[in-house]
């Protein structure tokens, strides 16, 4: 199992950014996907049309979010893995941390390329679209 960190600076105030995890409409928008979030501790969440779910493990608004995490790709042996979102103040916006926990071996770099190269850019054009 590996983990990976990654940040992602945004020219909005954290509060915002943390909305955009527990509102099932914004964070479609952001993916161009369906999403369904009921964010509350063992609320469900699914993703990118249902291709990622699993259950909100903590919610601290505006400050974290851990969540439960697996990809329909998962095969039976691999237990879920686990989010953590971290929204921190900075002095132009905010920095939105995402730490993601015990990721099996054969999806590390599919989660890797997720993060870096689809879902953080996403999330970047959004705000600056919507600011």
């Amino acid at each position: 199992m590996s983990d990976l960190q990654f940040y992602c600076d945004l020219l909005v105030d954290r509060e915002k950014v943390f909305h955009s995890w527990t509102d099932s409409w914004i964070q479609g928008e952001i993916t161009k996907a369906l999403s369904k979030l009921n964010a509350v501790p063992e609320g469900k969440f699914e993703l990118w049309n249902g291709a990622v779910y699993g259950h909100f493990v903590q919610v601290q608004s505006p400050n974290l979010i851990i969540l439960s995490w697996k990809t329909i790709e998962f095969q039976d042996w691999m237990p879920p893995t686990q989010v953590k979102l971290e929204f921190q103040t900075r002095t132009n916006g905010s920095r939105l941390v995402v730490t993601h926990e015990n990721i099996p071996e054969p999806m590390l770099e599919q989660f890797r390329f997720a993060w870096q190269d689809i879902y953080l850019p996403q999330l970047q054009l959004y705000f600056v679209q919507n600011p």
